[in-house]
């Protein structure tokens, strides 16, 4: 179902833990134009004498849902990785994610290596699964609309997947199956076809 009302957008940000939204890019008029700070005032509200930190351009405050942005093999948790701030401890300087069954404590220093999770990319959902999903579509973002991408976005969502945006943008995502190439010369570095700068002759 494509839905392009506010009431959809209601709904979807009523969705508490457990539920992903997925933006391809910051869309306006979808759920991407509030972006993880939007969505954080929306889903995990700051209350009087709630702990909180902020650190590296986010405030993380208890119950919010982060993503691990890079490998950490110490703490053992990877890029990808998403699980919910469950303890900050201003004396220690630590902060304490739940992710499954594990706990994993960051020193305020560290927290560069999350962010929230309220929103994340499709690219950044592969092998995750979500109750809920929210996808946001514009035309706008044409070179993003693909549909390899659409695909994994939808089989994100385990009960329930809504589309907001325009059924003209899904509509080239789902015809556009061509995957985007990148060129950055390496293959021809390599086979040495690249031309190489000739030595100045003197006369």
């Amino acid at each position: 179902m494509l839905h392009n009302s506010d009431r959809a957008i209601r709904f979807a940000v009523n969705q508490q833990h457990g539920r992903g939204t997925l933006t391809k890019s910051r869309v306006a008029q979808t759920l991407s134009c509030l972006g993880n700070a939007g969505l954080q005032k929306v889903l995990n509200p700051s209350r009087p004498g709630q702990q909180a930190v902020e650190r590296f351009g986010w405030r993380f405050q208890i119950g919010d849902k982060v993503i691990q942005t890079e490998n950490d093999y110490d703490k053992d948790v990877f890029n990808g990785d998403v699980g919910i701030v469950e303890r900050i401890d201003a004396v220690e300087q630590q902060v304490a994610v739940r992710f499954d069954e594990r706990l994993v404590k960051y020193d305020f220093g560290e927290l560069d290596e999350i962010s929230l999770a309220y929103a994340i990319t499709i690219h950044k959902s592969q092998g995750s699964e979500f109750p809920a999903v929210v996808i946001p579509l514009a035309t706008q973002h044409y070179m993003l609309l693909q549909r390899n991408l659409i695909y994994t976005g939808i089989t994100r969502g385990k009960r329930l997947l809504v589309l907001i945006g325009q059924k003209k943008a899904l509509g080239i995502a789902v015809r556009n199956d061509r995957p985007q190439r990148r060129y950055s010369g390496l293959l021809a570095s390599l086979r040495g076809e690249r031309r190489q700068p000739q030595a100045a002759h003197s006369g």
